[in-house]
């Protein structure tokens, strides 16, 4: 669920305005990054 949620949040980010998203891309990598380790922690 919490996955699903990430990846509408950032379909909104990149859809609603191209040059936000570039800057905010490293960002979302990132926290996708610390969802996969927090994922495998609890795995």
């Amino acid at each position: 669920m919490f996955q699903t949620r990430l990846h509408t949040f950032q379909y909104e980010i990149f859809s609603s305005d191209s040059e936000t998203a570039g800057k905010l891309n490293d960002s979302t990598v990132y926290l996708k990054q610390q969802y996969n380790n927090l994922a495998l922690e609890v795995n």
